[in-house]
């Protein structure tokens, strides 16, 4: 896993895409090996290693980390504003529109894009809130160096502190398992404990001497209960505190019962014997009560009589009342039956009234009819005639206003015309600057996504930036001269790295000619076979050969030669591109100035034909209601028009004239007749009133309308009630008859009926029912008090008979208040019998919860046994987690590549883990004699730093994503407080990682000679590096040329 290219958009200090894409390639396509980016600081290194571990790992570390995220947190919330949104990750200065987006390219993981969310009012974009990593890159924020996190956690003060520290970072489930189980050995300490002190309690109430004797008298008590009927169990050996207590319980429920039962029987007796007393007086109520009930019988009996003779009275009175009222009914309906033939003569009359009456209201109706209809019409003809003269008045009018209407109209058209005119000539100008404006707009664009760079200046089209004699042929001459000289360089690298070679070829032949010459000696060379003066001679010319070295010097001037021209035609080149591109911005400034004008005049056509058109607007309503006036004819059409029009009218108006006065006759013909119709029906209906007036008419009208009859059928109905009437008064006669024959012989059976006073009567049967009640209540009374002792109780009983009952009740209570007492007293004996049994009862209880205990305590003693195995198995595995996360050994060797102590090499992790403390992590360093120190105690910060640096990489080169190794490490200005030798060390070693292991080392500094020692020490046409620069706040630098290794 490699990263290719990181573009960065809209985040943090980053605004454009262009400000922010960080390309890591070398020109062949690959990752580069090494990258160094250089910036002073608050230029934007931090907003890049953000954007990059949060695309990669959904986090920023140093916001959610534990001991920043609250206080992050609480500080963004209390810059919330409703109205506004708080960006945090998104750029401020781009607008809300513009994307903000962070996009890695690599190999091995492919494209990563991740869009930051956009906020709402009121709210933030981001959460400070530790969010899960993508399955598989769990890992991957362990390339990312944090100084923050690393030197917080070397330079913790105290052991505890940084042991917590560590696994709030990096520990897992293990420490809380650590924690869970030094929770559990206390619990489990305290818990032993204490059953060691209960344990020492029952042992204490075991020692205490019992008794079992007592279970035989208690049992004996319980027997001699169970004699009575009593229900309960006898006690053994079994006999526990549970059943000590269920029996106490039955012991007081039984006595309350028996001692309320014994009082009830006392109470019993007490009340008998009350009623033995109070027995001779309730037998006189008894005999009052006979004596009463017998009298009031008799009084019933006089009632019923008395009752009988009123009711007969009373028919008798009514009958004579009816006979009477049939008599008078028989003598009204003869009267109205004589009235009966003058009444069918008044009716008759009437009704030949009645027939004239229509007759003349059918004919005034016609009338009315014909005369409404005629005095419509006229009314429509002298609706005609003024419609006639309004006309006429209108056309005469129209006639003598003609010439100023025309003069009016004339003029409008001659106004809009001409308005008219203005406006197509400003439409034509406004169209011509229209395609002007869009035209320059367009150049103006094409200008302003117009990039002159080193890659592009053959694609881009320079003739767009207009300038008089300058030529886009130095650029790109100078462009081919670049290329030129970095293939002369690239060849010079090329054979200098072959003369490295060739050196170690030479010393092989050298060291193989000295060995020929040692074992076989000789004046001619073995390799050249030239002559020499002697074989000494010959073996100091091989020695002594420095032509590689000449060469090999020649060789490295060239490269230096070629790489100052290479560097020459790099600041040619810059040069050139910097003067077109102010060429090109000055180009701009021209076209947007040429387009504001453009956009200002178009703004005046348009207010001027704005201005034209109300012009119009105004002017066409005016000539179109002139024109409407004339009937847009002509004048000569409208002299003939209005002449034609007003012979019509004149013509028309005489036909209505005419029509009007026809009209009028008939009118009044019809007024005639109406009149005489209506004083002939006015004749009719006094005659006819006269006839209903007399008194035979509306008496017997009266009968007809309360019987609801026809006045034809009143004959008929007055016969049939003059002979229901006579027929009512025989028979009321004879019900008369019937009820004083009935009268007459009751008072022969009844003795005095009509002497007998029903007042007297109802006061004798008050004072018997009042005799009576007062008997009943006093008996009542005693009969309740008696009753529930005596259930075969009856009220025919006599006093012997109640007597002989109450005695026997008495002698049935003192045998149940006998037994009662006696069952209390046996159990008050038990209840003090059981106060003996509870110290026996107490030793059984304790020795069973004592065997109980010392089970319990067994299994927990083995329990604590299993804890403390696991506490020391955690204990190991925590120590051989920290172990393998430092990777010691590796570190040990990173740091010794550094060196930065003379005498304390190496490294080392303890983790100590007191009992009832909290645990305790060591970061030392020991010296060859083992003895060690802790190097935040005596480390100067850059030997510090560098023990840092060490922890990081030694972790970072174990990082895996996918189960594959991580091959990129971010590192961010690792050289704080160090001297020369240890940055020269430090950068050694970070080469040797990237070869070695084959890492992407991305690096960032502010210090501007680190960045420029690491371009010599790591030069990219040797070691497939890359450098960058960022030139302000959030922008990258553009370089100006790609080296070619090849």
């Amino acid at each position: 896993m490699k990263i290719k290219k990181v573009i960065i958009e809209g985040f943090r200090a980053y605004e454009t895409k262009s400000d922010g894409t960080f390309d890591f390639t070398t020109p062949s396509g690959d990752p580069a090996r090494f990258v160094s980016i250089y910036a002073p600081n608050g230029f934007g290194k931090t907003s890049f290693y953000d954007a990059v571990e949060w695309a990669l790992t959904n986090n920023i570390e140093r916001f959610v980390r534990d001991y920043t995220r609250v206080e992050n947190d609480n500080i963004s919330r209390a810059q919330n504003q409703e109205s506004r949104r708080q960006h945090i990750l998104r750029n401020r200065a781009i607008p809300e529109s513009a994307p903000s987006r962070v996009t890695v390219t690599g190999i091995g993981f492919g494209d990563v894009t991740k869009d930051v969310p956009k906020a709402r009012a009121g709210s933030r974009d981001y959460l400070f809130k530790r969010e899960a990593p993508v399955r598989g890159m769990e890992e991957v924020a362990g390339i990312f160096l944090s100084q923050e996190a690393i030197d917080g956690f070397l330079r913790e003060e105290k052991p505890d502190a940084r042991y917590d520290r560590f696994m709030q970072n990096f520990g897992d489930s293990d420490d809380t398992y650590r924690a869970n189980l030094v929770a559990l050995r206390r619990e489990l300490t305290i818990l032993l404990k204490g059953m060691s002190e209960e344990q020492r309690r029952y042992e204490e109430v075991l020692a205490k001497q019992t008794d079992t004797g007592i279970f035989e008298s208690v049992n004996r008590t319980i027997q001699s209960l169970v004699d009575r009927g009593e229900r309960i169990e006898s006690v053994s050996e079994s006999f526990d505190a549970d059943s000590e207590r269920d029996l106490r319980n039955l012991i007081t429920q039984r006595l309350h019962e028996l001692n309320n039962s014994s009082a009830d029987l006392e109470r019993f007796l007490v009340d008998l014997q009350a009623a033995l007393v109070e027995l001779p007086v309730v037998a006189g109520s008894m005999a009052t009560r006979g004596a009463a009930i017998k009298a009031l019988s008799e009084l019933e009996k006089r009632r019923h009589a008395v009752n009988r003779y009123a009711k007969l009275k009373e028919k008798v009175a009514h009958w004579t009342e009816s006979v009477e009222r049939a008599h008078a009914d028989t003598t009204r309906h003869q009267t109205l039956s004589s009235k009966v033939p003058s009444f069918e003569e008044l009716l008759s009359q009437i009704a030949q009234i009645t027939a004239r009456e229509q007759e003349s209201e059918a004919h005034l109706q016609v009338k009315k009819a014909e005369l409404e209809s005629w005095e419509v019409r006229i009314a429509t003809c002298k609706t005609s005639l003024q419609d006639l003269d309004v006309n006429a008045n209108a056309l005469v009018a129209l006639r003598e206003r003609a010439p100023e209407i025309y003069r009016e109209l004339n003029e409008g058209r001659a106004v809009i015309n001409e308005r008219q005119a203005q406006r197509d000539n400003r439409q034509q100008r406004l169209d011509v600057l229209t395609a002007k404006r869009d035209l320059e707009k367009s150049n103006l664009e094409s200008l302003i996504g117009l990039e002159i760079t080193e890659e592009s200046i053959n694609a881009v089209d320079l003739t767009m930036i207009p300038e008089e004699g300058v030529s886009v042929l130095p650029l790109r001459q100078a462009v081919l001269e670049k290329a030129r000289r970095a293939e002369l360089l690239v060849a010079a690298g090329k054979a200098l790295a072959a003369f490295d070679a060739q050196k170690d070829q030479l010393a092989t032949l050298v060291s193989l000619g000295c060995e020929i010459l040692a074992k076989t000696p000789s004046n001619q060379c073995p390799l050249c076979t030239k002559e020499h003066a002697s074989p000494d001679d010959l073996l100091q010319n091989i020695l002594g050969n420095h032509l590689l070295n000449q060469l090999e010097a020649a060789a490295l001037q060239k490269q230096n030669d070629a790489q100052a021209a290479f560097d020459e035609s790099c600041q040619q080149v810059r040069v050139l591109i910097e003067e077109w591109n102010r060429r090109k911005d000055k180009a701009v400034l021209d076209f947007r100035a040429r387009v504001l004008q453009s956009e200002r005049e178009l703004h005046a056509l348009t207010l001027e034909i704005k201005s034209l058109d109300r012009d119009i607007q105004a002017a066409a309503p005016r000539v179109q209601t002139s024109a409407q006036l004339v009937l847009n004819l002509s004048a000569e059409q409208l002299g003939q028009k209005l002449a034609e029009d007003l012979r019509q009218v004149s013509e028309r108006r005489a036909k209505e004239q005419s029509d009007l006065s026809r009209s009028e006759d008939e009118a009044q013909l019809r007024r005639d007749a109406v009149k005489l119709l209506n004083q002939a029906i006015d004749e009719a209906r006094a005659k006819a009133d006269q006839a209903k007036g007399s008194e035979v008419y509306k008496e017997s009208m009266a009968v007809c309308l309360s019987s609801a009859l026809d006045p034809a059928q009143l004959r008929q109905h007055v016969a049939q009630m003059l002979e229901e009437s006579q027929a009512k008064a025989a028979s009321a006669l004879q019900q008369l008859k019937d009820a004083r024959d009935q009268l007459e012989k009751e008072e022969v059976t009844v003795p005095n009926p009509r002497t007998e006073d029903l007042a007297s009567l109802e006061r004798e049967e008050q004072s018997n029912q009042r005799s009576r009640l007062e008997a009943e209540a006093e008996i009542s009374t005693f009969v309740s008090k008696i009753g529930s002792h005596l259930p075969e109780y009856d009220s025919s009983w006599l006093p012997e008979r109640i007597v002989e009952g109450i005695n026997s009740a008495n002698a049935m209570y003192a045998q149940q208040k006998e037994t009662t007492t006696g069952l209390a007293r046996q159990y008050a004996l038990l209840g003090e019998q059981l106060e003996l049994v509870l110290p026996y009862v107490e030793s059984i209880g304790a020795r069973k919860q004592h065997d109980k205990l010392l089970t319990e305590k067994a299994e927990h003693e083995a329990l604590s046994a299993k804890v403390d195995a696991e506490y020391a198995h955690i204990i190991q595995r925590l120590d051989s987690r920290i172990s393998s996360f430092f990777f010691a050994d590796l570190i040990n060797s990173i740091y010794r590549k550094i060196d930065p102590h003379p005498d304390f090499k190496e490294v080392r992790f303890t983790c100590e883990f007191p009992e009832g403390e909290k645990p305790r992590l060591h970061v030392l360093v020991s010296d060859e004699a083992g003895d060690c120190i802790a190097p935040n105690l005596y480390f100067s910060a850059a030997q510090v730093n560098i023990l840092s640096l060490s922890i990081f990489l030694a972790r970072a080169l174990h990082v895996k994503a996918h189960g594959e190794p991580v091959g990129c490490i971010f590192i961010d200005d690792p050289i704080h407080s160090m001297d020369s030798i240890n940055v020269l060390a430090t950068i050694d070693l970070l080469r040797t990682i990237s070869k070695k292991f084959d890492r992407q080392i991305i690096l960032s500094t502010h210090d501007r000679s680190f960045f420029e020692l690491l371009k010599r020490k790591i030069p990219e046409y040797h070691y497939e590096s890359k450098f960058l620069e960022l030139e302000t706040f959030g922008r990258i630098k553009a370089r100006t040329g790609e080296t070619d290794p090849s």
